[in-house]
């Protein structure tokens, strides 16, 4: 591989944004540059341009378009969602169940209430990486308003049976909200199956740019506005649309229906055959989490001995691009809250990397990848 060449398997922090789906944003940039919320043809204009995108995106998920908000990512939908269904809350209902392997954007608010007088219940996950429902259903109370637990795993990929939790706490008048950042793009799925009152998904993580995401929330759920302003997006979120971020993301979710299945089928081929090289060609390695019930583009493995700061380091002089677990956190030296809680030990999360791929990764890629960690492991541990 030449040294200005690099390989990308960082693809759950982010991905690399489509030339499709840039084309189409600069197109909003430079010609229909508008501010929708202005009463002038153009800006007239503009905003049936906003509300087709949002129907774009309400199909694709089958809801209503009245129940998308845009917002500026996956964190703040999950700070809307959690934050702004509390704050409609009376003094009797303050009671809220997630689990401890949820994104931090979902931890910290979370924490937040917790710091107003809120009750939280963590739930933990098994050793594959799966919240179980009936524990779920056992920790309700009266009180309990609120459960969030999110679709997919960002560091292990793993599947949570969210249809399964909202049809259990529908029936004690509980909302459930999920984090489906990781899910959009690897799961095909609809509000409506899945019995969610809310549901959180982001663009930049199926090639759209990033500065979008959306908010689904159910018609009817009580939810109040976390910021103030020009009353923009149902008052939920305030300011300026960000018109050609909206734009790619929708151009990104148009780009998912023509070949989702192929695509997901090549990810999951290359995932496979890069877990297999490295458990056959390095001792003591092991992927961690559950190996059926995950999406096609995640492997969080295990490396016998080596510790992930200097794997990371070592990956990235040779122009190889992964991660250690949530791009949110790492800077941060603890060891993995999701590993931990699922039961591993603190070196064992210590000595777990992310790999995570998209429909842009070749099998050169990932051979590279497979002769430097041979070469890595060889200069840690010995000769085989």
């Amino acid at each position: 591989m030449q040294m200005h060449e690099y390989v990308y398997l960082d693809n759950a922090a982010t991905t690399k944004v489509d030339p499709e789906v840039v084309s189409a944003m600069m197109e909003h940039m430079l010609v229909y540059y508008a501010n929708p919320s202005s009463s002038h043809f153009l800006g007239r204009s503009e905003r049936q341009i906003l509300e087709n995108a949002r129907q774009k995106l309400a199909n694709y998920i089958n809801c209503h378009s009245n129940e998308l908000v845009f917002t500026s990512g996956g964190t703040e939908a999950d700070n809307i969602a959690i934050l702004g269904v509390a704050k409609m809350q009376s003094e009797k209902k303050n009671h809220i169940i997630s689990s401890e392997i949820e994104h931090k954007a979902v931890l910290s608010s979370l924490g937040e209430l917790e710091r107003q007088g809120y009750s939280v219940t963590y739930v933990k996950a098994n050793r594959d990486g799966i919240v179980d429902p009936e524990e779920i259903e056992r920790l309700v109370r009266p009180e309990t308003f609120l459960v969030s637990i999110m679709y997919t795993n960002n560091e292990l990929g793993t599947i949570q049976p969210i249809g399964q939790i909202a049809h259990r706490v529908r029936k004690y008048g509980i909302l459930m909200h999920s984090d489906a950042v990781q899910a959009l793009g690897k799961i095909q799925f609809n509000v409506k199956d899945l019995g969610v009152d809310m549901l959180t998904v982001s663009s930049h993580k199926i090639h759209g740019p990033k500065g979008a995401g959306a908010l689904y929330i159910r018609e009817g759920t009580a939810i109040s506005s976390m910021s103030f302003g020009g009353n923009q997006e149902r008052g939920l979120r305030s300011g300026t649309e960000n018109i050609p971020a909206i734009i790619g993301f929708v151009k990104a979710v148009e780009m998912l229906q023509a070949d989702f299945w192929a695509q997901n089928e090549k990810i999951k081929n290359l995932r496979e055959y890069l877990e297999q090289s490295i458990l056959s060609q390095i001792k003591g390695t092991a992927v961690n989490g559950c190996k059926k019930n995950r999406i096609s583009s995640i492997s969080n493995v295990n490396f016998n001995n080596i510790d992930s700061d200097y794997l990371l380091k070592r990956l990235s002089s040779e122009h190889i691009c992964i991660s250690s677990g949530s791009a949110c956190q790492s800077s941060s030296m603890e060891p993995s809250h999701v590993l931990t809680s699922m039961g591993y030990s603190n070196d064992s999360a210590n000595n777990s990397v992310r790999f995570s791929l998209s429909r842009d990764n070749t099998k050169r890629e990932i051979d590279y990848v497979l002769d430097v960690l041979v070469r890595i492991d060889r200069d840690v541990n010995g000769e085989m």
